[in-house]
């Protein structure tokens, strides 16, 4: 008798041009939508098997269905759809607030800390080096959290920003929210700097530095919180246009020589300063471009960097010296000492990319000074890892690299000096 009623209703719509079903009645498989269909399998198989009348089909018939959205569409009301995919990005802002690609700032100083060691006295314990790595990392993070709420609340970061968004300008975090996770950061940056000083034997020279550290990560940008708790709210090393001499110690000086100090027993020797103000360069001139980039918004709010107190041409002669540096003094460690391997000299393959690189710096503006800024922090990269991978060769590829150079003279001097020209020319050409 049923089969019999579903019959008459079929002709029905047949005549009449009704393609709907009654309300109430069971969805016939064959009767699915190309949207019904990109439901998942398992709600699919329910539909075949008759569970969902057709009410509970035209809720889901207007949503489309990807798997990486597929827990939020699938809630019931329109507010928790909204709050999840706020909450999705707000997660997204503090991964950006941390500003991961030029976190490589504070690995690449301590990797040649640890190599070094290794390399002058055969000893290096990965642990304190570990350790002192995440000190870093946690610094530098505090200070990016701290810098994203200090320029917000100073005026300095407005809707004519050309630099990468931030988040507390974007109204994405709130102040509050951004001065408390940099307080809480660098709390953890503290605890990370006494397991160095009192358990891993960093003594009170890694004490001190730790110290500096920490402070100049609130110091670098200033603001109301916690300088400003404390009648230091003025206080600004980057507004002060000493951000330069900032990066330079503190992306340099301080991670390279305290690992070398703690792996090497309380050593400090002129090679591992020099290397110290290699890494230093880099980090300098990676906060150069920055500051050619902001010099007309910088100038608005009288933050006085390089750039502003000196102008467009000293900030980008400044960015050139910075990226020579790791160059030139490379070659005078082995120019005045055999003691330093010539498979030292591996990194000096980047030259070319480096010229390349001054050169994009001079003819960029704005917005395009963005690429420079990575371009900087890849090139530091590619140094050290080049850098390191020569001071972790073995004895034979050492000795063989040793006897294609053996004494690296003036009259070689000359020589890379006329590659240097051709190369560059070649680099202008191309």
């Amino acid at each position: 008798e049923n089969a019999k009623k579903r019959k008459r209703r079929r002709r029905r719509r047949r005549k009449t041009g009704d393609d709907s079903e009654e309300e109430g009645e069971l969805v016939d498989p064959r009767r699915l939508t190309s949207k019904d269909r990109i439901i998942s399998r398992k709600t699919l198989n329910k539909k075949l098997f008759g569970i969902f009348e057709l009410e509970q089909v035209e809720k889901y018939e207007g949503l489309s269905f990807s798997d990486e959205d597929d827990d939020i569409d699938r809630m019931k009301t329109e507010a928790e759809k909204k709050a999840a995919l706020e909450a999705n990005k707000k997660e997204d802002a503090w991964v950006a607030a941390m500003r991961p690609k030029t976190l490589s700032a504070s690995l690449m100083p301590v990797l040649v800390g640890h190599c070094l060691a290794y390399q002058e006295f055969r000893v290096a314990d990965p642990w304190i080096s570990f350790w002192f790595w995440i000190f870093a990392v946690l610094t530098q993070i505090g200070t990016n959290f701290h810098n994203d709420y200090a320029d917000y609340v100073r005026g300095a970061d407005t809707d004519k920003r050309v630099g990468p968004a931030r988040m507390v300008q974007k109204g994405i975090i709130k102040p509050k929210e951004m001065a408390s996770a940099a307080l809480k950061t660098l709390g953890l940056a503290s605890l990370v700097g006494l397991h160095l000083v009192f358990n891993l034997g960093g003594g009170w020279p890694v004490g001190i530095a730790i110290l500096m550290c920490l402070f100049g990560a609130v110091a670098y940008t200033g603001g109301p919180i916690p300088l400003g708790l404390i009648g230091l709210g003025k206080l600004s090393i980057g507004y002060a246009g000493l951000g330069d001499v900032f990066t330079m110690f503190y992306f340099g000086i301080v991670p390279v020589l305290s690992v070398f100090w703690m792996n090497s027993g309380g050593f400090v020797t002129p090679t591992s300063v020099l290397y110290a103000i290699i890494m230093g360069s880099f980090a300098a001139a990676i906060i150069t471009v920055n500051n050619i980039r902001d010099m007309e918004t910088d100038a608005k709010i009288g933050k006085k960097t390089s750039a502003v107190r000196f102008g467009r041409n000293f900030a980008v002669k400044e960015y050139r010296w910075l990226m020579y540096i790791p160059f030139v003094l490379l070659l005078l460690m082995r120019l005045l000492s055999q003691k330093i391997p010539a498979v030292n000299l591996l990194p000096l393959i980047a030259y070319p990319w480096m010229e390349d690189m001054v050169r994009k710096v001079e003819v960029r503006q704005g917005e395009e000074l963005n690429k420079s800024l990575v371009g900087t922090a890849r090139m530091q990269i590619a140094y050290t890892l080049m850098l390191v991978f020569s001071m972790t060769q073995t004895d034979m590829v050492r000795k063989s690299f040793e006897d294609a150079a053996q004494a690296f003279t003036a009259m070689d001097f000359a020589k890379f000096m006329i590659l240097r020209l051709v190369l560059l020319k070649f680099v202008r050409n191309w």
